[in-house]
């Protein structure tokens, strides 16, 4: 039976929302608070999210790159069968099932639940209301792990209806983060103060007054 040539239904605004620059952004967005203690210097915690930008938009070049090389449906299974055989591209499937894509999506629906905690009261809330006593890992169930799940639901109906309406709420979802990201810059550069001109501050107190004067003259 020959197979079916893929139908490109995802433009290039779609398209560079990779799942690698995702990632990136829910680690970060996770981590953001704890990284501004650990740093309280402005100058390194951008540039973290610099090197780690540039590192998630390197991954995501290389993963274009691989597309564009093998079109075909499996993302990286495909990749990683070509290149190291069947077991290797098996292992990490169940990999990116089990642990990788799963834990980024639950990432993002717990920091949505935190966020949303602060406009709804009780969505953030931790308090345990069911506890499964699972060895080693128990099941809690919150407020906030309720939230987190039924984003999750809605979200995976949303996709399950087809490649049209999710590229519709992943468009207007990106819009609104770039364009709350862009706000927040301006905000900053508008709110911060002005540093006072050169010849308004005082001089610097010298150690020598005689080299001092000598300089001057």
């Amino acid at each position: 039976m020959p197979q079916r040539p893929l139908v490109r239904r995802l433009g290039p605004f779609r398209r560079r929302g990779d799942h690698r620059l995702e990632r990136h952004r829910r680690r970060h967005s996770l981590h953001a608070a704890a990284g501004r203690g650990q740093h309280p210097q402005p100058a390194l915690f951008l540039l973290i999210w610099i090197v780690g930008g540039a590192l998630a938009f390197a991954g995501a070049m290389a993963y274009a790159e691989l597309a564009a090389v093998r079109p075909r449906a499996g993302g990286e299974y495909v990749y990683l069968d070509a290149a190291f055989g069947r077991l290797a591209a098996f292992l990490t499937g169940w990999t990116s099932f089990v642990a990788g894509f799963s834990g980024a999506i639950a990432a993002s629906a717990v920091v949505f639940a935190s966020y949303l905690g602060r406009f709804v009261a009780g969505a953030s809330d931790g308090t345990p209301l069911v506890t499964v006593p699972i060895p080693w890992v128990p099941l809690t169930v919150s407020r906030q792990t309720l939230v987190a799940v039924s984003l999750i639901a809605l979200m995976a109906w949303i996709h399950v209806r087809g490649v049209g309406p999710g590229r519709i709420v992943g468009n207007a979802l990106a819009a609104l983060k770039v364009s709350a990201i862009v706000m927040f810059i301006a905000l900053g550069f508008r709110s911060a103060p002005a540093p006072p001109p050169i010849w308004s501050r005082p001089p610097a107190p010298c150690a020598q007054p005689r080299g001092c004067w000598r300089s001057c003259r």
